[in-house]
């Protein structure tokens, strides 16, 4: 009756003697201690390593007089234990009832947190998620030596694919690849298919391991221990597995080390899901899933390079599908898409090996091809050609339509990403010329690009030298403070000869020719005195951005240069913010990195201009002290009515918001984008909705009028 008594007790409970011999207890004692067989007498000094006679014989006392005692006591093994002793009255002190509850151990507690920050740091560093996962499973097995670890992913179709496992044999977890998660699929993928923990201890005799006992078997696998790796919508997206080398289950420590484990894990691959679908956003083509213009540009820049030190051809031959335009005027937009998909499929079916085929936007396409001189590149330009001209069949129509091409080379006709672009581009007007499906190759005699660079850089000395330089200020909105955050300061030229030349040309001529320095300091000069005016006034204007080229940046004396500047005028660090381009981040250069902390400790706020338009790993959020993204205008165009872009907007603002650093959104020009972005969080807003770049008087007439609910006065 006694045993019946104490296995209907949920707690670990025994009875004992005085001397701490046990005399019987129930279930729930034996598993907590790690028992299989009855104690058959043992004494309590052998089974909790605290308890030496001297220290039982006290708390045996303690109990006999009080009635019950509390203590915690340790097993060899490191587990904490609650020990509740009782006097059992009826029996004349010759029997205490003894109860145990496991305890946190604080070594163990502290252990799993630097697993988990261990594991946090890879992902803000960027790591590729299969190395973020393997230091998971190295750190997971460091805690538990005597389990084995791996990790698996669930993909879209519901099938294993393999991520981490450093201590199995690869050829054994190969096998798991592309298996169909579902009952008798292992623990691994019953797990995944139940939404929840499978504990097989035993795989020998084990249904669900009844196909692969013969792989785990031979390895010395006899236990297996999967948990489900599920996101907060409830999906399940990989699994976390424990294998042991003898029959048995997990131990609460192991519980608690696995809780951690998954959710970790489910952040990681989260977080790379997310990183993936902000990738694709940003570098392909949403309608046809090819690199879009800005994974072009850096494919373009890197071949580039390659035929340089290879002394090699490289090919860009531009493709403009002829009266693309009928299409989707006679037959709507939707056939006019799907014309576009299936050519964009047809024409990846001609592509040699390394090459690029890229959508520039609407029916321009571009293939890029290394080693490839001009006679293979007018073969495969009337390959693409014949191609491109095979019926297309949608909705039980027959669409047949042609392509004018033009082909540029380098490194014979340019050398650098945008002239190469031009003198394809060039190539293809020429192509186009000369009726549907031409051909044509770049040639010096198409255009008068030279001459207008030639005659665009003389007009920029003369600005340098002399007046024609103009400074303009847009506003930066802080919408929710209705208040003015900034003015971005923007470079025009209006020179006496040529007239207005666009920022995208005479920027570009300053950077190639050397004189981007000279532009950039001329600009900071002009607009930090401009607003030491303005706040002498009485306009309070918070600070100036300012654009700094990346070769501007490098350049020695940077730092003395601005501090001299701010103190000229009178200014803190906080009135001067410096935009900057991606491509100066990904460098990760030590001395830029020291120039930009140095000006984050004078109050000089970092801004990545035109974000999400370079091709570069994010984790240079975390590396350098940038204070704010600034969103390409790109992707605020079409914001209200392409869920696409949308959806980079808000996954962007959430990225900045992880990295606490504000958004600006440039290129804002109605009330339904500023309650978009406004609506997604976005900090501060610049654009036409707002005001244009307008000259210091013009922009002093803002202030006091259209503006002035924004701009208090002293």
């Amino acid at each position: 009756m006694l045993t019946a008594l104490l296995e209907a007790v949920p707690q670990a409970t025994a009875c004992i003697s005085p001397n701490g011999q046990l005399h019987c207890a129930n279930s729930a004692f034996l598993r907590l201690l790690g028992h299989k067989a009855p104690l058959n007498h043992d004494n309590i000094n052998t089974l909790l390593d605290s308890l030496t006679a001297q220290r039982w014989q006290k708390l045996v006392a303690q109990a006999q007089h009080c009635g019950t005692l509390c203590s915690q006591e340790q097993k060899h093994d490191g587990r904490h234990f609650a020990l509740a002793l009782r006097r059992i009255d009826q029996w004349h002190g010759q029997f205490l009832s003894l109860s145990l509850k496991e305890l946190d151990n604080p070594i163990a507690q502290y252990q799993i947190q630097q697993l988990q920050n261990e594991i946090l740091r890879s992902v803000a560093e960027g790591n590729p998620l299969h190395r973020t996962m393997d230091i998971l499973c190295r750190r997971a097995e460091a805690l538990a030596p005597e389990a084995i670890c791996s990790v698996m992913l669930v993909d879209e179709n519901g099938l294993l694919q393999p991520c981490a496992a450093p201590s199995l044999n690869s050829s054994y977890y190969d096998h798991f690849i592309n298996l169909p998660i579902g009952p008798g699929s292992g623990s691994s993928g019953t797990a995944a298919w139940r939404k929840t923990t499978v504990e097989v201890q035993d795989i020998a005799s084990d249904p669900l391991w009844d196909n692969y006992r013969h792989l785990a078997l031979p390895l010395g696998l006899v236990a297996c221990w999967a948990c489900p790796v599920s996101l907060k919508n409830g999906k399940v997206v990989g699994t976390f597995s424990l294998y042991f080398r003898d029959k048995r289950g997990p131990s609460a420590f192991h519980r608690q080390m696995v809780e951690s484990c998954l959710n970790v894990s489910a952040l990681a691959i989260e977080h790379n899901r997310v990183q993936r679908q902000l990738e694709n956003l940003i570098f392909f083509d949403p309608l046809t899933g090819l690199p879009n213009r800005t994974l072009l540009r850096d494919r373009i820049d890197q071949e580039l390079g390659a035929c340089q030190r290879s002394h090699s051809h490289l090919a860009a031959i531009h493709i403009d599908l002829d009266n693309f335009k009928a299409v989707n005027e006679s037959l709507g937009q939707q056939i006019g898409d799907q014309l576009l998909q299936a050519l964009a499929a047809r024409m990846q079916h001609c592509l040699p090996p390394r090459s690029t085929l890229a959508r520039l936007g609407g029916d321009e396409f571009m293939l890029l091809v290394p080693d490839c001189d001009q006679h293979q590149a007018r073969a495969l330009a009337e390959q693409l050609q014949h191609c491109i001209h095979q019926p297309v069949a949608i909705d039980e129509r027959e669409l047949v339509i042609c392509a004018g091409i033009g082909i540029s080379l380098a490194p014979e006709d340019a050398s650098t990403v945008d002239n190469l672009l031009r003198s394809s581009e060039s190539a293809l007007l020429q192509a186009k010329q000369q009726g549907l499906g031409g051909l044509s190759f770049y040639r010096s005699t198409m255009n008068q690009a030279a001459i207008r660079r030639h005659h665009h850089l003389e007009a920029l000395r003369r600005a340098l030298n002399g007046q024609s330089l103009k400074v303009h200020y847009q506003p930066q909105i802080d919408f929710g403070g209705k208040r003015l955050a900034g003015l971005e300061v923007l470079a025009r030229c209006q020179d006496p000869e040529l007239g207005f030349i666009p920022p995208d040309v005479f920027i570009p001529l300053a950077e190639e020719s050397g004189l981007i320095g000279q532009l950039d300091q001329l600009v900071m000069e002009q607009a930090l005195a401009q607003l030491a005016l303005w706040r002498n006034q009485g306009f309070a204007i918070p600070l100036v951005a300012v654009n700094l080229s990346a070769v501007d940046f490098r350049q020695p004396g940077l730092l003395e240069r601005i501090k001299k500047s701010l103190a000229a005028h009178r200014l803190d660090g906080c009135s001067l913010t410096l935009e900057i381009t991606e491509s100066l981040l990904i460098e990760s250069n030590e001395d830029i990195l020291a120039t930009m902390t140095a000006l984050r400790q004078l109050g000089i706020g970092l801004s990545i201009d035109d974000f999400g338009t370079g091709y570069s790993s994010l984790s240079y959020l975390k590396r350098f002290p940038v204070t704010e993204l600034k969103m390409d205008r790109s992707f605020i165009r079409d914001i209200d009515t392409d869920p696409n872009d949308k959806n980079l907007t808000a996954a962007v603002i959430q990225l900045a918001g992880s990295f606490q650093l504000k958004v600006v959104a440039e290129g804002v020009e109605n009330q339904a984008q500023c309650d978009i972005v406004t609506g997604l969080g976005c900090d501060l807003i610049q654009g036409y909705h707002f005001a244009r770049p307008m000259a210091a008087a013009d922009l002093e007439s803002w202030m006091t009028g259209q503006g002035a609910a924004f701009v208090s006065r002293h």
